[in-house]
């Protein structure tokens, strides 16, 4: 079933609207699933009370109180996968995800995803597209399917749409909140997305359990396709499929899930792909 899967201060006055709708957003948005370029830059304006701190992305935030923040190296993900046990796959039929790292008090800092101050800040990013909040609220991706240089991997969850001008927000709370506009070839690119349709996952008995995707791509760019197989004999309880899907293609790919009962005993498995899951009966 679908799951939805911080310089210079402003000027104009609708900005204080802007930074209020940006907090009523991330405390009712659900978890999605939860190089230093100049982008393009919301026009300067001020909010009075409320401040926006706008950054261009790769650049660090001094916040006066606490650790630094530096966002870089953005890319759009249909997919991704979420740093948490259950349901770890994000993904949802209209929308993508900008997926940043977000280094934390240095540059490398938390990257493998232990520190409770980096998961604090990666949970508080929601995205700004033309000006606008858009509905849901960051997660922390596991680093090891994401590709970050520095810091930590976060997805900002957007819909799929032409817009003018992007950026990620850093919803600190009162007084101030800090965006890094995102780059114009990523803003231009939050026009198409792939869109992945599942024919089907089927299950194979010899000479070793194995799990059959067959996945098409009908949208209009090249993505990466994620799928999570869970169950009680599963090694290590679980594992992340992964595999390209081109757009305008359709892929078969073959997983080994590692089940480890006993032969000719049947066990039950679950493969979960954030828009959809099966449940599917194997024998080693």
């Amino acid at each position: 079933m679908p799951r939805p899967a911080a310089a210079l201060a402003v000027t104009d006055p609708s900005t204080t609207s802007t930074r209020r709708s940006l907090l009523a957003t991330l405390g009712t948005g659900a978890v999605a699933l939860a190089g230093c370029v100049g982008g393009a830059d919301f026009s300067s304006d001020s909010s009075g009370d409320y401040p926006l701190v706008r950054q261009s992305m790769g650049e660090t935030h001094d916040p006066d109180e606490g650790p630094t923040v530096t966002v870089r190296n953005p890319r759009l993900r249909t997919a991704v996968v979420i740093d948490q046990h259950t349901s770890p796959v994000g993904m949802t039929r209209g929308r993508q995800f900008v997926v940043v790292d977000v280094a934390v008090g240095g540059e490398a800092a938390n990257a493998d995803g232990r520190d409770h101050e980096a998961n604090r800040v990666a949970a508080r990013f929601g995205a700004l597209l033309d000006g606008e909040p858009a509905d849901g609220r960051s997660a922390p991706l596991r680093p090891s399917f994401h590709e970050a240089e520095a810091g930590r991997p976060v997805g900002v969850p957007v819909a799929v749409g032409a817009v003018d001008e992007a950026a990620v927000a850093w919803i600190r709370g009162l007084p101030k909140s800090v965006t890094w506009s995102l780059p114009a070839d990523v803003t231009d690119a939050l026009a198409s997305a792939a869109s992945f349709r599942v024919d089907g996952v089927t299950a194979t008995d010899e000479p070793d359990p194995q799990l059959r995707f067959e996945v098409r791509n009908v949208g209009d760019r090249g993505g990466r396709f994620f799928a999570n197989v869970s169950g009680s004999q599963v090694q290590d309880g679980n594992l992340i499929v992964g595999f390209d899907v081109p757009a305008g293609e359709r892929v078969t790919h073959t997983a080994r899930p590692g089940i480890r009962a006993p032969a000719g005993e049947e066990t039950r498995v679950v493969v979960d792909w954030g828009a959809d899951r099966a449940a599917l009966v194997v024998s080693p």
